[in-house]
């Protein structure tokens, strides 16, 4: 079909009347008119949506799970967790060996420039949800970071991605392991200029599906670590590349040669080359490279010493700067024609309780290269060692295997490796560990409950080998006057009652096994608050009821403290009142957990009244003594809320 147009007059406005056919010339001119137009149009709006979208941040997104391993190589790192001008969320005091911490999507915020960056609004929408979380006049300083996950009390859950629909979750039971389909979108806000970014790989999110419970679009009964190392998905400014991966070393003779993978980022700019540092101890690489400028994933270090092992780590460059250290690998040069030492000698192995400590002497020969380390080799009957060592790379003459079971025989033997590989095995010793008493007990308490004192504690740290058949109680009317002889033995709980103290009781307890007892506890000590017969029965009336307000404001929210003042309320006195008989009531719970219920202004005991499961109303009549003022304390030990109901139906005065 021919194209028809309109024709224009002089004055250059169109000519009323007929289309009319145009010619090509006039085509082929409006064609690269048009054309022009399009590209100016296009670049014009390009360089619109830079300016108006440009932040000088660059952007982070990984997800930080603690719960399966405190300390995980998947966690994002670097991880702040006190400082709070570069990380907002809820801090975790015993990070990295705690745990109960994060379950948690994360955010990074990083700050090339010099100068501070504020005003700052962040926000993560995934599918229909928006974390908003922040605020929205946050700083990020010159050169620093700011990390932000969930906030709120600790084990709160308010940005765990991998768990929030539209994932699939089920609590660790049954659950869709397919793909949600949600792509995260990172949205930062700067003086009023909102630039979002697109989190493609589904970090935040766990990759669109419960990654504590699938594998390979499989579900698995087992927690997995969830943790997603740091991924930058923006840009501000260019920055230095990522580290450079799986560096590994291979011997030569005078030589080691080294290789690696480039980096996962190249930090906005082009990779230009790599940097090689050297040391001859792990973690001291000099800080002065030993070559420079290596422009391929490869470098051979020639003219160093056989026999001596050294230390590698490789570190990219562009424009921008260098990049963090690779992993670090080590290798140990050997001459040509060197051989493996000869064995190892004298091997003796000598019991203790659960362990066995081995001792040898040096090979008379090293075949040329110097001995770089000792294997050792286990096994259950004799010639039957494992021939996967049991450890690599002792650097002394002597190794304590703390992971025997006292009444079994273990055979051992031990080899020595150097450059050329590893000896004939040494002569075989065995022993058999033998049990010892236990450690002492841990963490005493005692508390005074209606005219007794409750005792509670936490098993030893060890059992001796041997385990702990029961436990001995002793006291005494003085500190450190507890008596020689128990007032009970066998006690097969952590727990025990003493209804016979007097007024103030010192308390120490032992543990014991098939061998003895062990050293006593700690010392703890309390008074009896209520004598016996001095009971005042009442008329059942309803104290607390967090579902409608009376005595708590809603549910108490998980592993969180509620204080319940109790005299002076209905027909309980205003004074006099040592402890009370209250029945307590789960009810709404959405997770299982436990409540504890002890005298306010006292120490938490270590056991529960009540456990229950979600889903579920319990209810248990409890005996405790109140605190100086008149109140009690219940522990809600959940990861979730609970709504609480307690019926008072008498006193001890």
């Amino acid at each position: 079909m021919r194209s028809r147009m309109w024709y224009a007059n002089d004055s250059g406005a169109p000519r009323r009347g007929r289309w009319r056919p145009a010619d090509s010339a006039t085509m082929s001119t409006l064609c690269i008119v048009t054309t022009f137009l399009f590209v100016l149009a296009q670049l014009v709006l390009a360089v619109g949506q830079v300016a108006s979208a440009a932040t000088p941040l660059n952007v982070f997104v990984g997800y930080m799970d603690s719960h399966s391993d405190p300390s995980s190589a998947r966690q994002p790192n670097p991880w702040p967790y006190t400082d709070s001008a570069s990380y907002v969320g809820t801090p975790c005091a015993n990070y990295p060996n705690d745990t109960t911490c994060w379950d948690a999507s994360a955010l990074r915020l990083d700050n090339p420039n010099d100068t501070d960056v504020t005003g700052v609004h962040p926000l993560v929408v995934i599918a229909g949800s928006r974390y908003d979380l922040w605020g929205a006049n946050l700083t990020v300083r010159a050169h620093g970071m700011l990390v932000l996950t969930e906030t709120g009390g600790q084990n709160s859950e308010n940005f765990d991605g991998s768990d929030f629909s539209p994932n699939a979750y089920n609590g660790g039971n049954t659950a869709s392991c397919a793909n949600s389909g949600a792509i995260p979108n990172v949205e930062v806000t700067i003086g009023g200029a909102m630039t979002s970014y697109v989190d493609s790989s589904q970090v935040l999110n766990g990759g669109g599906v419960d990654s504590g419970h699938c594998v390979n679009g499989s579900f698995v009964s087992g927690r997995i670590d969830e943790s997603h190392p740091w991924v930058q998905i923006g840009s501000g400014a260019p920055s230095a590349p990522s580290a450079p991966r799986t560096l590994s070393a291979s011997p030569g003779s005078g030589s080691v040669g080294l290789a690696w993978a480039a980096p996962t980022s190249d930090g906005g700019n082009a990779i230009t080359s790599y940097n090689v540092y050297r040391g001859i101890s792990s973690g001291a690489e000099a800080a002065t490279p030993v070559a420079t400028n290596i422009r391929t994933n490869n470098y051979t270090d020639a003219g160093i010493i056989n026999g001596t092992r050294y230390f590698y780590t490789v570190a990219a460059v562009n424009n921008a700067g260098t990049s963090p250290p690779s992993n670090e690998a080590s290798a140990v040069p050997v001459a040509t024609g060197a051989t493996v030492p000869s064995a190892p000698r004298s091997l003796t192995a000598s019991p203790g309780s659960g362990s066995v400590s081995l001792s040898w002497i040096a090979p008379t020969s090293d075949g040329g290269s110097p001995v770089t380390g000792y294997d050792v080799y286990r096994g259950i009957a004799s010639g039957a060692e494992v021939a996967t060592p049991l450890a690599r790379n002792i650097r002394t003459l002597t190794y304590t295997d703390l992971a025997d079971a006292n009444g079994s025989t273990y055979f051992y033997t031990v080899a020595a490796v150097n450059a050329a590989g590893t000896s004939p095995p040494s002569n075989e010793s065995s022993a058999t560990p033998n049990p010892t008493i236990p450690t002492a007990p841990q963490a005493l308490t005692a508390t005074g409950v209606g005219g007794s004192i409750a005792l509670a504690w936490k098993a030893p740290l060890s059992d001796g080998g041997s385990g702990v058949v029961g436990y001995n109680i002793y006291r005494g009317t003085a500190a450190g006057g507890e008596s020689s002889t128990p007032i009970a033995t066998q006690v097969l709980l952590t727990s025990f009652t003493d209804t016979s103290s007097g007024a103030t009781g010192f308390y120490q307890v032992s543990a014991v096994n098939r061998i003895g007892a062990s050293p006593r506890s700690n010392e703890a000590s309390a008074t009896a608050q209520v004598s016996a017969g001095t009971f005042v029965a009442l008329s059942p009336q309803r104290i607390l009821d967090s579902r409608t307000g009376n005595g708590a404001r809603g549910p108490v929210a998980a592993g969180a403290n509620l204080t319940l003042q109790l005299t002076g309320r209905g027909t309980i006195p205003t004074s006099g009142v040592t402890a009370v008989a209250i029945t307590v009531t789960v009810t709404a719970a959405t997770a299982g957990g436990h409540l504890t219920v002890f005298a306010a202004g006292t120490p938490r005991p270590s056991t529960s009244n009540l456990n229950f499961v979600a889903g579920q109303t319990i209810a248990n009549l409890v005996i405790t003594g109140t605190g100086t003022n008149g109140a009690i304390t219940l522990f809600n030990g959940s990861r979730h809320p609970i709504q609480l109901i307690g019926d008072i139906s008498g006193y001890y005065r």
